[in-house]
């Protein structure tokens, strides 16, 4: 079946292990939650996919072919791009210096550029009027949406967006997410991780709940919020 996987995969950092035998799917057209406390190995579970940081064992799936020991470059080539936690934009730089470079590894042209520009300012309209403005000089809601923009750059077919909700208000908050929907909706796959789980949840097609480096539940974001799943996790009753 088409889409990105992880297969019992487990890593740390030193001694310290981090992920143990972490099974996931991320499928097309659908956006994919990963939700848990601070700590329970989310950021590392999107950065493994991602190709930050290297398995310890287990094994990464990309439309079934094997990636796990693929480079960054070749993966982002290939469609896998991630929007890491804190954004790791250049602030310094405009909103379309930043922009251009997440199209470095595809070398386009410049009409090519343009149109993903163009596509990047139809999904947020607030940067329109700021492409030349310095990114540390826009808000936080802002500057997420130059991320996702800049990720969008590629053209990723798998879309990995770390704490999309970190530090923003509420009405920011539903339009980064209904743009995350919105993709998902014109077929890209999503996975967004999340400590706020009821934000993951509004858009949410398909659920994993991860507690100390373990997936501990996982279905349907529907069934999630019948089953009462995430006050299940952060109030006890999920091991």
């Amino acid at each position: 079946m088409p889409g990105l996987e992880v297969q019992a995969g487990c890593t740390g950092y030193g001694d310290l292990q981090v992920l143990f035998g972490v099974e996931l799917a991320i499928r097309p057209g659908a956006v994919t939650a990963v939700l848990g406390p601070n700590g329970a190995g989310k950021s590392t579970l999107l950065n493994v996919l991602a190709g930050v940081h290297p398995f310890w064992s287990g094994s990464a799936w990309l439309d079934g072919r094997d990636v796990t020991n693929v480079a960054i470059p070749e993966r982002v080539r290939a469609g896998i791009t991630l929007v890491p936690q804190g954004r790791e934009l250049f602030g310094p730089m405009t909103v379309r210096e930043n922009l251009e470079l997440g199209a470095f590894q595809s070398r386009l042209p410049r009409k090519r550029m343009e149109e993903r520009i163009a596509r990047t300012l139809d999904l947020f309209p607030d940067l329109a009027a700021r492409l030349e403005k310095k990114v540390q000089e826009l808000s936080g809601g802002q500057q997420q949406m130059v991320a996702i923009g800049r990720a969008l750059m590629s053209a990723p077919a798998f879309l990995l967006i770390d704490e999309p909700s970190q530090g923003l208000g509420p009405i920011v908050v539903e339009a980064v997410l209904a743009s995350l929907a919105l993709l998902a909706r014109e077929g890209m796959g999503v996975a967004l991780a999340e400590q706020d789980g009821s934000a993951g949840l509004k858009v949410a097609d398909q659920c994993y709940v991860m507690r100390s480096g373990s997936v501990i539940w996982s279905g349907s974001a529907e069934r999630a919020g019948r089953e009462g799943v995430l006050k299940e996790l952060y109030f006890g009753g999920i091991r």
